[in-house]
């Protein structure tokens, strides 16, 4: 595996092929079948902070003990922004908090079938495999398993 020191440059596109078999071989050796989903709005938010250069996920459990991930921004020092100041309208150097993001959408099974839940916890589909083993290419977008 190549080490990458650029923190914009991690990650790449890996095919839909490749991609379902990363998935495939993970729902059966873990025999489960979900994924999360995380929508463009606060994607854009966190990679807007300044100074953003990508985004690190946590697995993590929420309130109710459900698993989920808890994502933030990094810099290009690979540093989680917690904090970070910039410059209001009216000149003054302000502080904010960097933005620790949940609330994502937990589904079962391969496609977005979800239900609306967005508070992570089970819905929609069957926890088997599809048939074929595959998930749904069309059911693809901000989805994480």
């Amino acid at each position: 595996m190549q080490t990458i020191n650029k923190v914009s440059l991690i990650g790449e596109e890996i095919g839909l092929e490749l991609g379902q078999k990363f998935i495939q071989d993970f729902q059966t050796a873990n025999q489960v079948a979900y994924h999360f989903t995380v929508g463009r709005q606060i994607i854009e938010q966190i990679l807007a902070q300044p100074g953003c250069e990508g985004i690190r996920m946590y697995q993590a459990y929420n309130e109710a003990g459900e698993e989920t991930l808890v994502y933030m921004g990094i810099n290009a020092e690979g540093e989680e922004i917690i904090e970070y100041s910039c410059v209001n309208p009216s000149g003054v150097l302000e502080s904010y908090k960097g933005i620790v993001a949940d609330r994502l959408q937990r589904g079962k099974g391969r496609n977005n079938d979800d239900g609306g839940d967005t508070g992570g916890g089970d819905t929609g589909g069957g926890d088997s495999l599809p048939a074929d083993g595959l998930p749904d290419p069309d059911g693809w977008g901000w989805t994480i398993d």
